[in-house]
């Protein structure tokens, strides 16, 4: 798995970690809401979610994060842990969990269970494997890199540190504005000077400050193998400035 985490820059949040009394489960810490993005534990289970794009629904009531949080941290099965919830008590949202046997992929704007068998998947803020151009070529670099000769994590971080922005003709339409969907087009977000450069009409978007002060925080790749072993590597970026080198790792 590859993942980029896009988040305000603003917003505390701890790197990936064994966390305290729950030295189990190995994530980052969202320290407003107290849940992760992406977390996995010892015995093989996984969990990643994503928000989804749609600024005309109402903010749910809990944090997403708590869904990843909840699930590595329990003994419930991913079909038992997905009965258990109530997902209109989230804001809109994609979930991908399970363990090195079964991947699943639920959403409270689509499927509920879909088990997801062999194969390559791409995930943004929309239903799973919407056809974005981030997630398009992305899915396409991520098979090449997989399947080189001599793998290599490094050719996975070059996959996900990507800033190209998508051309306008290919952009969606989320009702966010053509500054803003140019702006969160590429597999690597710049926010801040950065963002200003590439994309100058985000001076005169009526949320700038808060685009510009946005973007991705967290690149992380996990692999895992049959028996939930694996290996955890993670890169850390600051607002206009990324990290190519520093690589934070971890196994079990």
């Amino acid at each position: 798995m590859a993942s980029n985490r896009d988040e305000f820059f603003s917003r505390p949040s701890l790197p990936g970690h064994f966390w305290a009394g729950q030295c189990n489960l190995l994530g980052g810490l969202d320290q407003e809401q107290g849940g992760t993005w992406l977390a996995i534990c010892r015995q093989g289970k996984i969990a990643a979610v994503t928000n989804y794009r749609d600024p005309s629904q109402a903010e749910g009531k809990l944090s997403r994060g708590h869904l990843v949080r909840d699930f590595v941290a329990s003994n419930q099965s991913a079909r038992s842990y997905l009965a258990s919830l109530t997902p209109s008590q989230y804001s809109g949202y994609n979930l991908l969990l399970g363990d090195a046997q079964q991947l699943f992929y639920s959403s409270n704007r689509g499927p509920i269970l879909e088990p997801l068998s062999a194969g390559i998947y791409g995930l943004s803020n929309h239903l799973l494997n919407t056809p974005w151009p981030k997630l398009r070529h992305g899915k396409a670099d991520f098979e090449r890199a997989i399947h080189q000769a001599n793998f290599n994590v490094e050719r996975l971080f070059d996959v996900m540190l990507d800033d190209e922005p998508a051309a306008d003709s290919d952009l969606p339409n989320t009702g966010i504005g053509l500054p803003a969907e140019r702006f969160l087009s590429s597999r690597f977000i710049a926010g801040g000077d950065a963002a200003l450069q590439q994309n100058p009409e985000l001076a005169n978007h009526s949320n700038q400050h808060r685009l510009l002060n946005y973007g991705t925080r967290t690149t992380t790749i996990v692999l895992m193998d049959n028996n939930g072993g694996g290996r955890w590597f993670e890169r850390n970026h600051t607002l206009n400035s990324i990290n190519r080198t520093k690589t934070v790792a971890f196994s079990w």
